[in-house]
């Protein structure tokens, strides 16, 4: 158990291989990414500002990158340790709930605004990979099945798609 001095409402939380974690902080005027060390040390990741556009999703990319998401458009692209955007990557529609990095390189990202699920390649490309979803909330990943679970908020069901 760690104690997170200062947070407003920690949401999602993404463990590395080594135990670092990250937890978006969405609470207040403002957002930030929460960073606990494996011996439990705390620190702000990044400051509280409007470029954090109140954070929900929250990962790390195989290649080390930390990815996070907010009540904006963009996916922001942050060095893990020193919290340096490195890129931005603007979707058609935002406020996102989860992100979650495959293999590849590419990223799943639930769009509430959009009531839908994207997948941005490597190179950006964007598809929409399901639709319709009331409110999508902290999607999974079936590696095994290549599957993705969405659970929704509103009619509180989860829905279950075979990606390509």
């Amino acid at each position: 158990e760690v104690a997170l001095p200062g947070a407003n409402r920690p949401n999602d939380i993404y463990v590395t291989a080594d135990g670092t974690a990250y937890l978006s902080d969405n609470g207040g005027a403002n957002g930030t990414i929460i960073k606990v060390s494996p011996a439990g040390q705390v620190s702000l990741l990044q400051p509280r500002d409007d470029i954090m556009e109140k954070p929900n999703g929250v990962a790390v990319m195989p290649d080390g990158t930390l990815i996070h998401g907010g009540r904006g458009v963009n996916i922001s692209f942050r060095d893990a340790n020193t919290g340096q955007l490195i890129r931005e990557k603007s979707l058609p529609t935002g406020q996102f709930d989860a992100l979650i990095p495959l293999a590849d390189g590419s990223i799943l990202a639930a769009s509430q605004i959009g009531k839908n699920i994207y997948k941005v390649s490597p190179k950006g490309e964007i598809t929409e990979v399901a639709k319709e979803i009331a409110v999508p909330a902290a999607i999974g990943y079936d590696t095994k099945r290549n599957r993705l679970l969405i659970p929704q908020i509103a009619p509180g069901s989860i829905t279950m798609v075979d990606l390509p």
